[in-house]
């Protein structure tokens, strides 16, 4: 149940290609994509998400609160207008 709310969070997703997605990674728990993260060619899946050692909604909430929303925030702050 608790997973259900933190299904389609920020968190809870990261890029790979429709095609991996599909064939290798869809439906399939943390345990059997870790090893796709691992070798990842995103640095994004490969530095962090691989580094997990399990991913449920406590992990889902960290990653997003403490990693993603500052990096976003950071990378693509928009400046006010004049």
């Amino acid at each position: 149940e608790d997973y259900e709310a933190v299904t389609h969070r920020l968190g809870n997703l990261t890029l790979v290609s429709d095609e991996y997605n599909k064939g290798e990674l869809q439906n399939k728990l943390f345990d059997e994509k870790r090893p796709a993260f691992a070798s990842s060619s995103y640095r994004l899946n490969r530095d962090k998400i691989a580094d997990y050692d399990e991913w449920g909604p406590d992990a889902i909430e960290q990653r997003e609160g403490a990693e993603l929303v500052p990096f976003i925030l950071n990378r693509w702050a928009l400046e006010p207008e004049s």
